[in-house]
């Protein structure tokens, strides 16, 4: 990654529209806090519809390993920048290992930023026009507070959001699920003020009191879609229920 220049602190938020916005952009560029390893933040589907049958056409959040392809990175272990402790990051950083994104495909959007051809943004220029997925792979925790909340400004104000650095990263849950995967963390999580995205791993662990199952596990074949639904939007959504999901539908 050379000839990048990036803001890497807050200034005032453009608030019209940019006239020739780029579908695909990385808007920020950093060290991770987990090691230090450098990461970046890659905005698609900004103008393009998204091609992601599960949450219809929203804007999709990549947080990436700068210099290696995802693809090399989940192998090597060296996903543990962008994903922390999350129980489903790759065997080789300490995971189980079922990690449902496909870092083959994402390795081929990835080559894109290999040849240059993706351009570099700060936050307070792009201007989103849908709602926003923060974290398609990778835990928004590590990305900037003022990077998501510029964002947020320049954008619609809806969008998804989960972190498993919920315990560490409380500030996250104005925007962001706690994802869990036990009843007592989603306990836990829900104390601290989070609402909670709970994956049944195994499938013993239906909804209980405050939770419901997915609604895209029920209705998808009615063609629904997050960008539709948008429960899972942190306290955007104050005083509506936990989600329970199944490991495949994650």
């Amino acid at each position: 990654m050379t000839g990048t220049k990036l803001l890497t602190r807050p200034r005032k938020c453009q608030t019209k529209p940019m006239p020739k916005m780029a579908s695909t952009v990385i808007a920020w560029q950093g060290p991770s806090p987990v090691d230090g390893r450098e990461v970046i933040l890659l905005l698609s589907a900004i103008v393009r519809e998204s091609e992601n049958r599960k949450t219809g056409d929203m804007v999709q959040a990549w947080i990436l390993v700068a210099d290696e392809t995802p693809q090399l990175a989940y192998s090597l272990g060296h996903d543990v920048s962008i994903c922390g402790n999350c129980p489903l990051r790759s065997i080789a950083s300490g995971g189980n290992g079922v990690c449902y994104v496909n870092k083959s495909w994402l390795t081929k959007m990835y080559k894109g930023i290999e040849r240059g051809t993706v351009p570099t943004m700060s936050p307070f220029d792009i201007y989103l026009t849908k709602p926003l997925r923060q974290g398609a792979y990778g835990d928004p925790a590590f990305i900037p507070l003022w990077v998501w909340q510029a964002l947020e400004n320049n954008g619609t104000g809806k969008g998804t959001s989960y972190t498993h650095q919920w315990r560490e990263h409380p500030e996250l849950a104005q925007w962001a699920m706690a994802s869990v995967s036990s009843v007592e963390e989603a306990l836990e999580a829900q104390a601290m003020g989070f609402r909670t995205y709970r994956v049944d791993l195994d499938g013993t662990q239906p909804p209980v009191k405050g939770e419901i199952m997915c609604p895209y596990v029920a209705l998808k074949d009615a063609g629904l879609q997050c960008n539709a639904c948008l429960l899972c939007s942190g306290n955007r959504m104050s005083g509506a229920k936990n989600i329970v999901t199944l490991k495949t539908t994650a």
